[in-house]
């Protein structure tokens, strides 16, 4: 049997993704995986489950972590990359809490890994997105061996995706100083030493429930939840757009 592909989730709230992303991984991941989880500091109900869950499913979970406070994408990535690296393991990968993976899901894009050995990151597509159009519009990009191919973007998302080690150790740590967005600024790093950031093809499509916008869950809580983060991505006092009151 081949060793478990080692997965980063970090959780902020939301416990209805958070669970349905879990029950979901579960279900329909056939290639062995581990994943290590940190939790950036959710409330009680989003913390409880959690650490139910690690107690229910020991041989899934290589490491959890409660941060008391949401340290946000750079240090619990950072330090899961540098213990990846130790460890020798030759890719590893990250999944969001809002994410429903189709069945077969890492096999195909730990394989695009395998045969394309120029590949630095690969990834999943949202089911709304359909590849940014861009297959659709330029079919001559997509690089196929036998049934198995891949379509270079400039950047692959971060919904749920493997890199390879020989990337990450070319590419050096994630910048803080890039704030939120630092995996988009890492991946055109990587673009430019020569690494592919890329969709496998077929695409793997993967529904996600948070979007850039409006969550899946119209609620109250939910609603609080955009606010919070279109705050931490335009500072403080800014205005949410998602939700303007119908005229």
């Amino acid at each position: 049997m081949s060793k478990p592909i080692q997965l980063l989730l970090m959780v902020w709230d939301r416990p209805e993704y958070t669970r349905m992303t879990l029950e979901n991984l579960v279900r329909v991941t056939k290639r062995p995986f581990q994943l290590t989880i940190y939790d950036n500091g959710s409330e009680p109900p989003t913390a409880k489950y959690l650490k139910r869950w690690v107690e229910d499913n020991p041989t899934l979970v290589r490491k959890f972590t409660r941060n008391p406070t949401n340290q946000g994408l750079v240090p619990p990535t950072q330090e899961f990359w540098g213990e990846m690296e130790k460890e020798g393991h030759p890719w590893w990968g990250k999944i969001d809490n809002d994410i429903l993976h189709p069945e077969g899901w890492l096999s195909c894009l730990v394989e695009v890994l395998e045969k394309f050995p120029r590949v630095g990151v690969v990834s999943s597509c949202p089911v709304r997105d359909y590849g940014g159009t861009g297959i659709i519009k330029s079919p001559e990009l997509v690089v196929e061996s036998g049934d198995l191919g891949y379509y270079p973007v400039p950047f692959a998302g971060g919904c749920g995706y493997p890199m390879r080690k020989e990337a990450c150790s070319s590419g050096g740590p994630l910048s803080s100083g890039s704030g939120i967005f630092s995996w988009t600024v890492y991946q055109d790093h990587l673009n430019k030493l020569g690494w592919l950031t890329v969709l496998a093809y077929p695409l793997v499509l993967v529904k996600h429930l948070g979007t850039w916008g409006k969550q899946s869950l119209d609620t109250p809580e939910y609603r609080e939840y955009d606010r919070k983060i279109w705050e931490m991505r335009h500072g403080k006092g800014s205005e949410c757009p998602y939700y303007e009151e119908e005229k």
